[in-house]
């Protein structure tokens, strides 16, 4: 058995056994809402533009009809001024899921940093592209674009915490402003970061340190108790607000609020999600034998957005979690999902249907409940394209 049969079967059982329920609001929290949504939004089908010869991850050994879109697409990209390109992984897909490396990280750094290559390296192998974005993608993506644009990807902790975003949302920040100076080509004007699952809640973490927004300074003063170093934070967000922020979340569970600035255009969201249904709220009720028949065949989309909410954290007893509890959120995850809102209020959501359900036999597993579908090798095109053709 390998790590996707663990989170398959046993995540969907912690997010419910982990809920505790909490009647504060807190500042930067989700509010859970089935009204119709106030933010725009539209529904695709995958469409398999040209195939993608999944024996082989090297852009040579791909069709030539392929590569050229893809080179459009760089083209297009460039146009546009984008200069930095990021790709950020998700929850339990980092090198400190558990945060078992931190305890003696301080104490023994090498040691420490030769841990998480191995856990980042181990996740990547077993893995592979479900769920994850690997090195082996982010290569053939910066060659296929075949620009000047710079790619890399953002390796976090991945704790199911909010302590643990933090220090991710912190770090990614001081990368963005190191390489603006370093890595950003002399016309480039733009950085696009492109996040699989809680990675999202990196970005909007990010939008509030920007915008300032109530509660930030609580958060940084948390983040220093926790050993997060924020001597040079202030310079960092400096240095971004020098550049326009496109942020795009693949399948992002609803956790968060964004900072002020989508509406008029100080940075640009835009939301894909794995959903399939027609209307704009997520699956089915959760108390219903139906719900339990579809889950194990993805039959409504992705059920790790619509399941990972506010009380599903593992805080693993940290006070600091608890602490942070009054300013993202704890609520009770049951309540929480039985709302089945889909579609944030932020920001521009492509719900497209991925066709990775199964008519009759379970896929959860291969599919990761529809929440692996996004980092595919096989979606790269189609995704490339859906981003390009949304943000610019």
């Amino acid at each position: 058995m390998d790590i996707r049969f663990y989170i398959a079967f046993f995540v969907p059982f912690f997010i419910v056994v982990s809920c505790v329920k909490c009647d504060i609001y807190a500042d930067l929290a989700q509010e859970y809402v089935n009204t119709p949504p106030t933010t725009p939004f539209k529904s695709v089908g995958f469409e398999d533009i040209v195939p993608f010869n999944s024996n082989s991850w090297k852009l040579e050994d791909q069709s030539l009809e392929w590569q050229n879109k893809m080179r459009d697409l760089g083209r297009r990209l460039k146009d546009a001024k984008v200069g930095l390109i990021y790709f950020v992984h998700g929850t339990f897909a980092g090198d400190d899921p558990l945060g078992l490396v931190k305890l003696f990280e301080q104490k023994y750094p090498y040691f420490g940093k030769l841990c998480k290559v191995f856990n980042k390296g181990l996740t990547n192998t077993i893995m592979g592209d479900c769920g994850n974005y690997t090195s082996e993608y982010v290569e053939l993506f910066k060659k296929a674009i075949d620009t000047e644009i710079y790619c890399d990807e953002f390796i976090w902790n991945s704790e199911n915490n909010h302590l643990g975003r933090l220090k991710g949302s912190i770090g990614l920040v001081e990368k963005i402003a190191s390489d603006i100076n370093g890595k950003m080509p002399s016309w480039g004007e733009r950085v696009l970061l492109i996040g699989h699952s809680h990675a999202g809640q990196l970005f909007a973490l990010m939008t509030n340190f920007l915008a300032q927004s109530p509660g930030v300074d609580d958060l940084l003063t948390f983040a220093s108790d926790g050993n997060i170093d924020i001597s040079r934070f202030d310079e960092y967000l400096q240095k971004i607000r020098t550049v326009q922020l496109d942020y795009v979340t693949c399948g992002t569970p609803l956790r968060y609020k964004w900072g002020d600035g989508w509406r008029d255009g100080k940075y640009k969201l835009l939301n894909i999600i794995n959903h399939r249904g027609g209307g704009f709220l997520a699956g089915g009720d959760i108390y219903t034998i139906k719900f339990y028949l579809n889950f194990p065949r993805t039959k409504d989309g992705d059920y790790v957005q619509q399941l990972a909410l506010a009380g599903s954290d593992f805080d693993m007893n940290n006070l600091l979690n608890k602490k942070l509890d009054g300013i993202l959120g704890k609520g009770e995850v049951l309540e929480n999902v039985k709302v089945r809102m889909r579609i944030p209020s932020y920001g521009k959501t492509i719900l497209v249907d991925y066709k990775d359900n199964n008519t009759f036999l379970p896929n959860c597993r291969e599919t990761l409940f529809g929440h692996g579908v996004y980092t595919r090798f096989e979606k790269m095109l189609f995704n490339t394209k859906l981003i390009v053709d949304e943000m610019y």
